[in-house]
């Protein structure tokens, strides 16, 4: 498949993204449109920032889906996270069993929060162990959803880049 000069632009200002950078939303933003999903996010889970409270996020989600998942503390029972921190090569959401009632209704208010219905999570490590997830979402039927996974490159391209521990760090 042949990348667009878009394409490029993308990566680019993603390898730009600095810690701390206010800018990784907009990006995060970019990417979703670019791609035609309906969300981007990431998720620092093991950092070692030291001044920065964990998990640190960057999310194109809805402020009121942010609050509801940080104060009901879905990150510990979201079976996206799980699956993800156990395998280093990318989770499709709909490969993953929902086995308790909490993981059912984790994913059912995030489908009420206009979240999406289609994911893919792609795990990213650090040099020290550092690890965070990176994800997109659409709002996409499963032949939708089939048809995305076999025409674009990878939409995590370049998500290495908003670790913020992995602009060299030893």
């Amino acid at each position: 498949m042949k990348l667009t000069p878009q394409f490029h632009l993308l990566v680019e200002k993603i390898d730009a993204v600095q810690p701390g950078d206010d800018l990784a939303v907009d990006i995060l933003k970019l990417i979703a449109e670019s791609y035609g999903m309906t969300h981007v996010a990431y998720l620092g889970l093991q950092l070692p920032v030291a001044e920065q409270r964990l998990p640190l996020g960057y999310v194109t989600y809805p402020k009121s889906w942010i609050e509801r998942y940080v104060s009901k503390e879905y990150v510990k029972a979201d079976p996206v996270v799980a699956a993800s921190l156990k395998s280093i090569l990318p989770t499709d959401w709909s490969s993953i069993k929902l086995k308790s009632k909490s993981q059912i209704q984790i994913f059912g208010e995030a489908k009420e929060f206009g979240i999406g219905t289609q994911g893919i999570t792609f795990p990213i490590r650090g040099r020290g162990g550092e690890k965070a997830l990176f994800s997109v979402v659409g709002n996409m039927s499963e032949r939708e959803w089939d048809s995305f996974k076999s025409i674009y490159p990878l939409p995590c391209h370049g998500a290495q880049s908003l670790n913020p521990c992995a602009h060299g760090t030893d």
